[in-house]
């Protein structure tokens, strides 16, 4: 009677496939090729202005129709804001691609775009 191998040359090469390609997915799926992460503000629809978050030294603070905009290279948030509420001023900072937070009553509409955008589902 023949001993069978545990393993054919035909298995090995599937394992290496495998691997290869897994290793490739998850190299491609981290790393971030793209461009770099820009603050962008908009007023009723309209551009602004693009501030890119790694040309900021230290901060930026943008004044513009009544509201305060601080951008640092971490994000960026609403400082002050004369609307009635002040929700933008309570969202916080906004630190990656894909975030966005508005002054409702004043029609501006900061986001952070570019870089490596991240989904519910995949984060």
């Amino acid at each position: 009677m023949k001993s069978s191998k545990l393993l054919k040359k035909g298995d090995i090469f599937i394992i290496i496939s495998v691997l290869f390609v897994s290793l490739l997915w998850f190299v491609l799926t981290f790393l971030s090729f793209g461009e770099k992460q820009q603050v962008k503000i908009y007023f009723g629809g309209e551009l602004y202005k693009t501030v890119e978050l790694s040309a900021v030294e230290d901060e930026e603070i943008i004044s513009f129709k009544g509201c305060k905009i601080k951008v640092t290279k971490d994000g960026a948030c609403f400082l002050a804001s004369d609307c009635p509420d002040g929700l933008c001023v309570k969202r916080g900072i906004m630190k990656k691609s894909g975030d966005v937070m508005a002054c409702v009553p004043k029609g501006i509409t900061v986001e952070i775009a570019g870089g490596k955008a991240v989904d519910g589902i995949s984060y």
